[in-house]
């Protein structure tokens, strides 16, 4: 496999109480974003038609005025025009700039977007509509808005667009470190709106006052979480350091109690997000459950793992648990395909090339020859779902669980001419069998489906239909 590959990265924001945004993906990845242009400027034709409004109630001709008087009312008569011509030379300009951002924007999505043909996209009929909206402006300020109704035109999660003044902010912003409870999260519109909480960082706020992994939060400060309000949530949970929020918690089999949170400073740092591993009671499987962020240090932590448990006992099976794996551009493909694949595992393509994967396995440690099994849900997403997609389509891995939402996208970063800046989902991937995962997302081999504040560490019929199966297959 080529160096060469992409960054993928969600296509909005990640839903994370820890800020790490894509682009960030990101994403991730499903933007909120603000209005764009700060100056309040109006179209070149209102401000040349509102001049000539004032010059004609204040000028003052020679039989107007007497002599003595003439001079400083010409003066300020020239004032005026002197303005009104600055500020027609403004709006004309920042028209200019608008008219080039927009038409830039909509090359850009011609050019890049991915799933253009399949969804069949009237770029033409876009394009002259919302061109005409933007010649027929009456203030600069709403530009912003023209923008974010042409996108939302398009397909789902086409592209995600930010204003100069949010792209400063996110680029100004340490995603290392914030403050809030530190855990990260996901957003379940049904059938009860909830947060549920993938991972909560050791030592955090969260943890400081008993929440755990696979805990759901049913709502903020006495206000139940929303459907409508969706990821939105987020900002109601962070809040300054040394703040309290109330959180209705439920945690799996449990009714739910209400727990006071002080928030704090978090920081983000690689040793909150290990691998975890275990060899499960009586079974002789390996269980590796992959963090939610990715770490320099993944595969390594993979392989020793792996390396650990096999001194530990003759493995007859190994799961891979990627239920909550997804954020970081960075997620090592080559390197995991490498380990426990072999061979041509898909191809990824853009709007005008496509790039075959191929890989020669190496062996770690059985990883070659193990009988496999892959743990995937609705949070499995970006290189880790490529991931289980190459080891099913190739007959690697049994696939357990839920189906994925396909959010694996890379996200082709384009900076417009006003400071803006679009991302705009450029590349996909299709398995060995054909299968376009972008557009249909991954089916397990055995739906199971429980999801993550259904199941605990001890209890979780989605790893036991895996470690029952391995089993079986073990003979």
């Amino acid at each position: 496999m080529s160096p060469s590959y992409p960054v993928y990265r969600r296509r909005a924001d990640p839903l994370s109480l820890h800020g790490e945004s894509r682009p960030p993906v990101v994403s991730a990845v499903r933007g909120i974003f603000a209005s764009t242009v700060t100056a309040a400027a109006v179209s070149a034709a209102a401000v040349l038609a509102l001049g000539s409004a004032l010059l004609l109630i204040t000028g003052c001709g020679p039989r107007d005025q007497p002599p003595a008087e003439k001079a400083p009312f010409a003066v300020a008569e020239q004032q005026q025009v002197t303005r009104s011509q600055e500020s027609s030379d403004d709006s004309q300009s920042l028209l200019s700039v608008q008219l080039r951002t927009f038409d830039e924007l909509v090359g850009a999505l011609r050019e890049h977007y991915v799933y253009s043909e399949h969804h069949a996209v009237p770029w033409d009929d876009l394009e002259s509509r919302y061109r005409t909206r933007v010649l027929s402006l009456l203030r600069s300020t709403e530009f912003p808005d023209v923008v974010r109704d042409m996108i939302a035109e398009l397909p789902a999660d086409a592209a995600v667009w930010q204003s100069r003044d949010e792209r400063i902010d996110l680029q100004s912003t340490d995603a290392r470190s914030y403050e809030g409870i530190g855990a990260y999260i996901a957003f379940r519109p049904d059938p009860l709106p909830r947060v549920i909480l993938l991972s909560v960082l050791p030592g955090s706020p969260a943890a400081q006052a008993g929440l755990r992994d696979h805990d759901s939060l049913l709502a903020v400060d006495g206000i139940p979480v929303r459907r409508e309000e969706g990821e939105a949530v987020v900002t109601r949970i962070r809040g300054p350091a040394g703040s309290v929020v109330s959180l209705s918690v439920r945690s799996p089999h449990e009714q739910p109690r209400d727990v006071a949170v002080t928030r704090g400073r978090v920081q983000l740092t690689e040793g909150a997000n290990r691998v975890r591993y275990a060899v499960l009671p009586e079974s002789d499987i390996g269980y590796l459950l992959l963090p939610r962020q990715t770490t320099s240090s993944l595969v390594t932590e993979v392989a020793q793992s792996l390396t650990l448990m096999t001194r530990q006992t003759a493995l007859r099976g190994l799961i891979l648990d990627l239920r909550i794996a997804a954020l970081g551009g960075g997620w090592p493909l080559e390197e995991m395909l490498t380990l426990f694949g072999d061979g041509a595992l898909g191809e990824m393509y853009t709007t005008t090339e496509t790039l075959p994967v191929q890989v020669t396995g190496e062996d770690v440690a059985g990883s070659q020859s193990l009988p496999l099994a892959l743990l995937i849900g609705p949070d499995t997403e970006g290189l880790p779902e490529i991931f289980a997609a190459a080891l099913q389509s190739s007959g690697r891995a049994i696939l357990f669980g839920a189906r994925t939402s396909g959010e694996i996208e890379n996200n082709h970063l384009v900076q417009l001419p006003d400071g803006s800046r679009v991302l705009i989902s450029s590349t996909s991937y299709r398995t060995s069998t054909g299968l376009d995962v972008g557009l249909s997302g991954l089916e397990p081999n055995l739906a199971v489906r429980y999801d993550w504040d259904a199941v605990t560490e001890q209890a979780d019929p989605v790893r036991e239909a895996s470690q029952a199966a391995l089993l079986g297959m073990g003979g």
